[in-house]
């Protein structure tokens, strides 16, 4: 179940938007230049993401763009959005924990096997 990709950084909302989309799961962690947090949460959620296969996981620096921090009600970093479908699912700002959105990740991936 796991991957070798890193977080792939983008920088415009409207490409943002394309990818949520295009992709079944979308990860996104927002981040700020100067926050420390951010910095200390980036290896982290790259690591997380690579345990699943069929999660894209994204990097956006909400001040190369600051209108996406309204279009995904991100008003805090770093935060994590995860998408379903075009859906935001889990959302987590500030003090992010990891092993929370991996195991809620792993609890929707068994209801979709389920259902």
């Amino acid at each position: 179940m796991q991957n070798d990709r890193n977080l792939q950084a983008v920088r415009d909302v409207r490409d943002m938007e394309k990818i949520v989309l295009a992709q079944s799961w979308v990860c996104i962690l927002f981040i700020r230049t100067d926050c420390a947090a951010s910095r200390d949460a980036l290896p982290r959620v790259e690591r997380m993401v690579k345990r699943f296969t069929d999660v894209h996981g994204f990097l956006f620096n909400l001040d190369d763009d600051p209108a996406a921090a309204g279009r995904y009600l991100v008003f805090d970093t770093p935060s994590i959005v995860v998408y379903l479908n075009g859906k935001p699912v889990l959302r987590q700002t500030g003090a992010v924990s990891h092993q929370e959105i991996y195991r809620a990740i792993l609890e929707i991936h068994q209801q979709q096997d389920l259902a």
